[in-house]
């Protein structure tokens, strides 16, 4: 039989190497893996403080909004993007609540198993997992919406369907293996059958279920760092390719403008310029620093299960470990770099002069269409009618019209 909760390891802190044997209920730390612990679990603060500053400021902007008359509020989600967005943060703050939850380990100098060591498994399994696919998630549809020949219409159903699968699958591999595996009699090998167990420095899946460490989160945390550099980076790419020469005179042949326009309007959104395209580059880049040298170190472990317990091994871990709980800042920055005019967050009081006739199909899908003048993009708002009518009559153009005599193109970010 094994058990749980504490036991005295007083005689033990100087023996570190021989209390962190795979698959053991108890873990004794010594005061170098308590230090790291803690920086550990600081990480975690800085990202979930960062992610609640955003939320707040979110919320707040929102609220300012929500004074505006009924018929000149901007809509929350404004795109497909706003809801993946929001559905990241949500995972980062999870995955930062598992991170700090190590500080409990930090100040008993000791991992066992128990409730708190399942519900820091559960944490650290839901909250990663998910940030991995809703990272891969917000890659994919950038790249759709740039490689598009037409704007991406807005589905939120389709959205919510994709949020709901990430959930419901980390919710699969997070509580129901709990539910299943909880036997405490010791295995042929007098290894703990616990599903969550130390690993040795925190709780996570015990090390004898490998194919469950494996689907449950690191294949995602893989493919989504590979996928961010497979559709990133070609993505940018197409963004820079469709740059006119300064200076250039643009032939277009009959009808690519109405077939082309709204797709090349979602790639100029962010990229005036190739530096402005380069951001995108930013994501693949600051994903696999996060996340390739904690992998390093986890094949390590595949191909020498040893590795784990020895005590050289545990400055590089914590350190790795660290810098992939700074993930949510690190995402909160990219945020508000490249994407400002997401959830409200360039909303700076002005009324929605569209009004009511904002898009129907953006509340109701599969409503017939009504054209809207509202841009989804509030930098991108109309001037005022005192400057629009001053702007006609000094131009002589009718409303609508640019001085070519060609429909005035309202360029919108859609990611």
């Amino acid at each position: 039989m094994n058990t749980t909760g504490k036991i005295d390891c007083t005689a033990l802190y100087g023996d570190y190497p021989e209390t962190t044997e795979k698959n053991t209920c108890h873990v004794c730390l010594s005061t170098g893996a308590v230090v790291g612990l803690s920086f550990h679990a600081q990480m975690g603060l800085v990202s979930l403080t960062a992610l609640l500053v955003l939320l707040a400021i979110i919320a707040l902007k929102y609220y300012r909004n929500r004074a505006l008359p009924v018929h000149s509020r901007w809509p929350l989600f404004r795109s497909n993007v706003d809801i993946l967005m929001l559905n990241l943060i949500i995972a980062d703050i999870l995955m930062s609540f598992g991170a700090i939850s190590d500080v409990y380990w930090a100040h008993h100098r000791q991992v066992f198993c128990g409730s708190y060591c399942n519900a820091q498994g559960v944490l650290q399994t839901m909250g990663e997992t998910s940030a991995a696919l809703s990272t891969l998630a917000v890659a994919v549809y950038t790249f759709l919406a740039i490689q598009r020949d037409r704007y991406p219409s807005y589905r939120p159903r389709a959205c919510l369907g994709v949020v709901t699968g990430i959930w419901l699958w980390v919710l699969l591999w997070a509580v129901i293996p709990l539910a299943i595996k909880r036997s405490h009699d010791l295995d042929e090998n007098g290894g703990v059958q616990n599903y969550y167990t130390p690993t040795p420095w925190w709780c996570w899946i015990n090390g004898k279920y490998l194919p469950e460490k494996i689907v449950a989160e690191y294949l995602w945390l893989w493919i989504a760092g590979i996928g961010s550099v497979a559709l990133y980076v070609p993505a940018y790419f197409t963004v820079r390719n469709r740059q006119p020469t300064a200076g250039s005179d643009v032939q277009q042949e009959p009808g690519e403008e109405q077939r082309g326009g709204e797709a090349r309007s979602i790639a100029s959104s962010i990229n005036k310029n190739n530096s402005e395209a380069a951001k995108m580059l930013w994501y693949p880049l600051v994903y696999t620093l996060c996340v390739l040298p904690l992998s390093i170190i986890r094949w390590a472990g595949f191909v020498h299960p040893k590795l784990l317990t020895s005590a050289h091994i545990l400055s590089p871990s914590m350190v790795f470990s660290s810098i992939f709980n700074l993930m949510g800042l690190f995402n909160v920055l990219l945020i508000w770099w490249t994407r400002p005019a997401i959830l409200l967050l360039d909303f700076d009081g002005e009324p929605n002069q569209g009004g009511s006739e904002v898009s129907l199909d953006q509340v109701v899908p599969h409503v017939t269409r009504v054209t809207s003048r509202a841009p989804t993009n509030l930098n991108q708002r109309t001037e005022s009618r005192h400057d629009k009518e001053m702007t006609d009559e000094t131009l002589g153009q009718p409303r609508n019209m640019n001085r070519f005599g060609a429909p005035e193109v309202s360029w919108t970010r859609e990611f």
